[in-house]
């Protein structure tokens, strides 16, 4: 199930943020009360000239942060020293940054740390610059690593790129060739009083700055000491077949290979005479030279001995390292058959053993999950890690009702993570299984999916697949299919799950109607609840859904019953967030906002933008029903538009509008604006005792029998009428206190202390008889 954390951060990524980027000039990005929590969410949004500015944290984006192309200024917070205090995190899975859009200097990233990058498909860990020209003032790029192979640990410049790099910091960073930067194909890079230092090659001597095949590198008031390979000594610089200018720069304990020209003022020697001063970045107290952290060397904040910089679970004073279960998850066997407890389907039981294999990069029963499918039998649990899985093929089920099952973390959101890397569709299940279960999915992260036929994430073709739970579908693409999720005759429970960043490209003048962004469904029966769809797209000219499609397969109409779910920033040329053909869909209690029907020009004329939320197709037989839904602030032509059927009742909100006029603010960022909405500065979506009022109008939110406090408190007991000792009854305590309240006797008093002088003795008696047959009214 999908924790209040995570649809919180769900509806986040969504982008309902309804202050349009396109009239602003600043957008914020910060872990809570900004206008984003994600980097690449702000850029999406973002317009040229556009300043996103950055608070201080970490930012674990799960794909490099991408400006495609945008000319914004990526600001980071400082330091009370001026170094940078954004941390972009690639967490040993992935490159930092990727420039790869033709940016110019106009793109400039400002006061940032670039760590932990890792670059698996190509040159640059901590950021891959090709043929564009960004800028980079203020960064450290520090920690990030080239796989084994490929060069530029902190940087990879290629195909006649020209970025600038001022006051910036490569630190740490290790690779084949250009432990710190590779320059290559004609690049021109400058490096303008920048330092290079503790930086490795892995196998040869180019440890700091490598160049190769022309171009006209500059390297200006620079330091470069301290770097390593092999051997020992390595060259800090080295060219090839290019000339770089070398100017005012410093190469101390490190040597200059090749041919350059030498602009006067530098300094290479063995650090007798050239002798470098370093700065502190960080404000710890320890040069940059010394220090093996980014950040304050002294911050320990999970009080275990090991500095946040070292410890990969700073926040589990446990663990050091993600170990097979994670940050915030021990690695123990509670009952002793081998299996973790994270990984164990029965952690209190060694007997059920059998019917779970695990898969992980040490320890497990398998290393590769297609081993293990083939392994299985049907109905068995296949048990995945806290890891970043690259199976270099597609995830083929093998037709066997067996359950995927990822880990999460320590707040429930899946951290097991399959990646297609750009390649190939990462899962894919056809035909009739064999032996009558199911497939099931579960806490997975399916990423970079890429198919040229089938869907991009996920193929499912006439087999059962009975749930897709507390999955995360993101940045994946397909040719001739959809983005996300292809799924024919075939009827999932979705639930929990997010959608976002997935393409369709069509590409064939034949299948000009195939494809959504995110999920096409064809024939199918099936329910979503609560799920997220934002920034999905398809390229579809006649058919559409950016974020679904639903339409026939063969005689089978499709059936969808989509609950309390959310389609923000979606966009196709009909049907910004739904498409629709042939049988039914019914909404309850969903948003549906900023998504875009763009339309199309094509040889035999204009195809029109219909329905900026929901194309309604008449073809065939069509129904679509809205019930408590808000449909806003969609993009060109009417929201819902087409000649088949559709209703709404009376409490949706459905606007036909685009947002340069009546949106107006939607301050809470719940996809209803200002003037239409209930608690304006609350998501009034947000029912957390499931009892029918909103969050923002219940005074007992956690209470599902109450919504006012009244006399006792929102505690757990339902209020009883006289109970004024709150405890669930009313009873003589409750008769007492009346009394007191009323003046009949003082607080605190014995109810038959009638006198009132703190003993029950013959003279309340007597107060009893002296008032024996006298009327209540005196």
């Amino acid at each position: 199930m999908m924790t209040p954390r995570l649809y919180a951060v769900a509806l986040a990524l969504a982008g309902l943020n309804m202050s349009l980027a396109a009239a602003e000039d600043t957008i914020t990005v910060c872990s809570s009360g900004c206008d984003f929590t994600s980097i690449n969410e702000a850029i999406q949004a973002a317009n040229e000239g556009d300043t996103i500015t950055i608070a201080a944290g970490n930012y674990y984006e799960g794909v490099p942060v991408d400006p495609n192309g945008k000319a914004v200024h990526l600001l980071g917070a400082i330091n009370e020293c001026g170094g940078p205090a954004v941390y972009i995190d690639g967490v040993g899975t992935h490159k930092g940054i990727a420039c790869t859009s033709g940016e110019t200097t106009e793109t400039l990233f400002e006061n940032l740390v670039i760590r932990n990058g890792y670059g698996f498909v190509s040159n640059g860990a901590g950021v891959m610059i090709d043929a564009s020209s960004p800028r980079f003032v203020n960064c450290m790029f520090f920690n990030n690593a080239a796989k084994p192979g490929y060069g530029g640990g902190g940087a990879s410049i290629t195909n006649s790129a020209s970025p600038v790099f001022e006051r910036c910091i490569f630190s740490g960073n290790r690779a084949d060739a250009g432990g710190a930067v590779s320059v290559n194909y004609s690049s021109s890079p400058t490096f303008d009083t920048c330092t290079f230092v503790n930086n490795v090659t892995t196998n040869g001597n180019s440890c700091g700055v490598s160049i190769l095949n022309g171009g006209s590198t500059l390297i200006s008031g620079c330091t470069l000491s301290g770097n390593s390979g092999p051997g020992g000594q390595c060259n800090a610089i080295s060219s090839g077949g290019s000339v770089p200018t070398i100017t005012n720069t410093i190469v101390c304990d490190n040597n200059v290979s090749g041919d350059y020209t030498d602009g006067g003022g530098n300094c290479f020697d063995a650090c007798s005479t050239c002798i470098p001063s370093y700065g502190d970045m960080d404000c710890d107290g320890v040069t940059d030279d010394l220090d093996t952290c980014t950040y304050g060397d002294a911050v320990d904040s999970d009080v275990d001995g090991t500095p946040d910089c070292e410890d990969l679970c700073p926040g589990d004073p446990d663990k050091i390292e993600y170990g097979v279960c994670g940050c915030g998850i021990p690695d123990i066997d509670t009952d002793l058959d081998g299996v973790l407890d994270c990984n164990d389907f029965c952690p209190d039981d060694p007997s059920c053993f059998e019917y779970q294999i695990t898969v992980c990069r040490d320890g497990c029963d398998f290393t590769s999950i297609n081993a293990a499918i083939d392994f299985a039998n049907d109905g068995d649990v296949i048990a995945l890690s806290f890891e970043h899985y690259f199976e270099g093929e597609t995830i083929d089920f093998d037709r066997k009702g067996v359950t995927l099952r990822g880990t999460v973390d320590a707040n429930g959101n899946p951290a097991t993570i399959l990646d297609g890397l750009n390649q190939h569709a990462v899962l894919r299940v056809t035909g009739d299984l064999l032996d009558g279960h199911s497939i099931r999915l579960e806490n997975l992260i399916i990423q970079n999916g890429y198919s040229d036929g089938w869907a991009g994430g996920l193929t499912v073709w006439e087999a059962d697949v009975s749930a897709i739970t507390n999955c995360i579908f993101r940045s994946n693409n397909s040719i001739e299919s959809a983005g996300a999720a292809q799924i024919e005759d075939s009827s999932p429970e979705i639930t929990d799950c997010i959608f976002r960043y997935n393409t369709s490209s069509i590409v064939s003048p034949s299948n000009q109607a195939a494809g959504a962004g995110a999920i096409t469904f064809r024939g199918s029966k099936s329910s979503l609840n609560r799920c997220v769809f934002t920034m999905n797209k398809t390229g579809a000219i006649y058919g559409g859904g950016g974020a679904i499609r639903s339409t026939a397969y063969g005689s089978v109409n499709p059936e969808l019953d989509i609950v309390d779910c959310t389609f923000a920033d979606n966009e196709a040329t009909r049907g910004g967030a739904i498409w629709v053909s042939k049988g039914g869909v019914v909404l309850n209690r969903c948003s549906i906002t900023k998504n875009r029907a763009l339309g199309a020009f094509t040889p035999s004329g204009q195809i029109p933008a219909y329905g900026a939320a929901i194309y309604v197709d008449d073809y065939y037989p069509t129904f679509v029903q809205l019930t408590s839904c808000n449909v806003w602030c969609n993009l060109f032509g009417q929201s819902v538009m087409g000649p088949g059927t559709w209703v709404n009742d009376d409490s949706c909100i459905v606007l036909t509008n685009t947002c340069s006029d009546t949106c107006g603010t939607d301050s809470d960022l719940d996809g209803v604006a200002d003037d239409l909405d209930l608690c304006p500065d609350e998501n009034d979506r947000v029912d957390t005792d499931q009892d029918g009022t909103p969050d923002c109008l219940d005074g007992c939110p956690y209470n599902q029998d109450k919504t006012d406090p009244g006399v006792c408190g929102c505690g757990p007991q339902p209020y009883v009428e006289g109970d004024r000792d709150c405890d669930g009854d009313y009873d003589a305590e409750d008769a007492r206190l009346a009394m007191a309240e009323f003046g009949i006797i003082e607080a605190g008093a014995c109810p038959a202390d009638l006198n009132g002088d703190g003993v029950v003795d013959g003279q309340d008696l007597a107060v009893v008889l002296g008032a024996w047959g006298l009327p209540c009214d005196g």
